[in-house]
């Protein structure tokens, strides 16, 4: 994969993904459940049942010379809302993807 350095395609996908960014295929693997959960509906519902913050450290970003496919990682640390737990800490991949004219979508979130 070839890197380009366009900060401004880039800071899209340092962010964690908005409702909107998640790919209607997409897939989301978390430590915590066995099997990833498969397309937009179940991947927004299972995000909706986590009561706390994540707050998300890359590491680094990367994007294909043709633009329409770049990835991320780096750490996650996630809170409760509630306080009862200490907090989590975790590694994270995510791969994005763009079709043309479209806006950068979630493709794969693997968190462990």
């Amino acid at each position: 994969m070839v890197v380009d350095q366009s900060p401004s395609v880039k800071n899209v996908m340092r962010g964690a993904p908005t409702s909107s960014q998640w790919q209607r295929s997409c897939r989301l693997k978390s430590k915590t459940h066995s099997f990833p959960f498969a397309g937009q509906g179940p991947v927004r519902a299972a995000l909706a049942e986590i009561k706390g913050t994540f707050t998300w450290r890359v590491a680094d970003a990367t994007v294909s010379s043709s633009l329409d496919l770049g990835y991320t990682y780096g750490t996650a640390e996630f809170r409760a809302a509630d306080g009862a737990k200490p907090f989590e800490q975790a590694n994270y991949l995510r791969i994005w993807k763009r079709e043309a004219g479209s806006p950068w979508k979630v493709v794969v979130d693997l968190v462990d």
